[in-house]
């Protein structure tokens, strides 16, 4: 166990049996989450317009003694698109704005080759602008969109998807103009108020009375607050796309607003999400459920934290996860099994963690007689008498593998691949000899064509 912590449940809603159960289902999977990949965050799983388990795990920072629970407030990093593509959609909904405006409507510094950008492209990542255009002013507008837009699109804007943080940016000022209100006053106004979401605020903003900011753990374990800026300040390098602070209440508030079209009519809800499966519409990606409905989301990742905001509309449910460590291997796990459970199907399996010590022993470099590096590297959470999942990368020349190690069924190391739908079993890696630090590391890729490493450092 990488921390010991007493569990922490707060049921919100009284619920029939059957809920019940599947709320035991939930607190069970988190716990075995927690104790055995270390997760600290929040969660909260609805279904048939009721909360069915919401709660937490660990303590709000790594020095203090109060849990987490479904007040604490976390930054959700880019599960803050949604909620500015809400704020267009509903100055669209008021006649201040169109989607198809061109975003030269509202700027006149626009370059030609940018004029045929729209709102529209904008908020579905389809401008045609690389996602490598990233620098800009934080503070003057003018200069940000001058470095935002250089170049020009790639493609003909509307023709291609590429995810673009930038353009969010650019559409908090396009809601500064069309609705006269600073960016985070509208969305203040116009989502968190009507919504009943009276903890939600942003980065830089004073905690809310009687709320308690969480302190995440960004990569190489540095402390950050919930509150505090990522990117130094709210500016155009952040605003829009990310920054919003709140807590599994007010997400479930915000959901319940938009299931009973209290934000934005019904016909701007379902035009929010309409794209096929595996696109992304107005501010949501979209995908398929275990019943083949559609359902919608998003993810986020930023300085010490990680979040996913998904709804089901097919259940009328909805899974959030709130995660205050930026080095967890536990939230596409997480997030994979609690979407089975809402379904009524196994949970994924999940490999035990190895020790310390075993994590020491493996640590270092090897290579294969074409120079291709396996490269393991201790989790940095990782402590004496503890146990995790130390990190593995493969290097095949220009492409690489990313994973995890951890302890098959048959108590043998085995490679994880992490993604989406939590861990893949990728298959064995034997390292040899087993009672001291190895020499060699292969990989047995099932088809007779096994790949051996020789160590060459040891870190």
């Amino acid at each position: 166990m990488i921390r010991s912590f007493l569990p922490v449940v707060f049921l919100i809603a009284s619920t029939p049996l059957h809920a019940e159960e599947l709320a035991g289902q939930v607190e069970a999977y988190l716990d075995q989450i927690h104790e055995q990949m270390g997760f600290r965050g929040a969660i909260l799983v609805a279904k048939d317009g009721e909360v069915v388990w919401s709660g937490g795990r660990g303590t709000i920072s790594q020095d203090s003694e109060v849990r987490i629970d479904n007040e604490s407030l976390f930054e959700i990093a880019s599960c803050t698109k949604p909620i500015t593509a809400l704020a267009v959609v509903r100055l669209a909904e008021e006649g201040k704005l169109n989607l198809d405006d061109a975003i030269a409507k509202y700027f006149d510094d626009v370059p030609e080759s940018c004029r045929a950008i729209t709102i529209r492209h904008l908020v579905m990542h389809t401008s045609g602008i690389p996602g490598t255009n990233v620098d800009g002013h934080p503070t003057d507008f003018r200069l940000a969109l001058h470095a935002f837009l250089k170049g020009g699109p790639r493609h003909q804007p509307g023709t291609r998807y590429e995810y673009w943080n930038q353009g969010y940016a650019i559409l908090s000022e396009i809601i500064a103009k069309a609705s006269g209100k600073p960016y985070t006053d509208f969305v203040h106004e116009s989502i968190y108020k009507p919504a009943g979401m009276v903890a939600s605020c942003f980065t830089g903003d004073r905690c809310p009375d009687e709320m308690k900011a969480v302190v995440g753990t960004a990569r190489g374990n540095w402390p950050r607050s919930s509150l505090d800026h990522p990117y130094g300040s709210y500016g155009y390098q952040y605003r829009g796309m990310g920054g919003a602070v709140t807590n599994l209440k007010d997400l479930w508030k915000l959901d319940r607003a938009l299931a009973e079209d209290k934000l934005i009519s019904r016909e701007s809800h379902l035009d929010m999400i309409d794209v096929m499966p595996g696109q992304t519409g107005l501010g949501w990606d979209v995908s398929q459920d275990p019943t083949g409905s559609k359902s919608h989301g998003h993810s986020g990742s930023v300085r010490g934290f990680l979040a996913d905001v998904t709804r089901y509309p097919s259940v009328d449910g909805c899974v959030f996860i709130l995660e205050c460590d930026q080095n967890s291997v536990a939230f596409s796990v997480l997030k994979a099994g609690l979407r089975q459970i809402l379904f009524g199907k196994p949970t994924p399996f999940v490999p035990s963690a190895l020790s310390a010590g075993e994590q020491r022993r493996l640590n270092g470099t090897y290579l294969d007689d074409r120079k291709r590096a396996l490269t393991v590297t201790l989790d940095p959470r990782v402590k004496d008498g503890g146990s995790s999942y130390p990190f593995l990368q493969i290097n095949w020349g220009g492409i690489s593998t990313y994973g995890i190690l951890g302890e098959g069924k048959q108590q043998q190391i085995r490679l994880y691949l992490i993604g989406e739908e939590g861990l893949k079993d990728d298959g064995i890696i034997d390292f040899q000899p087993a009672t001291s630090p190895p020499k060699t590391a292969t990989l047995r890729l099932g088809n007779g064509n096994d790949v051996v490493f020789q160590r060459v450092d040891e870190k």
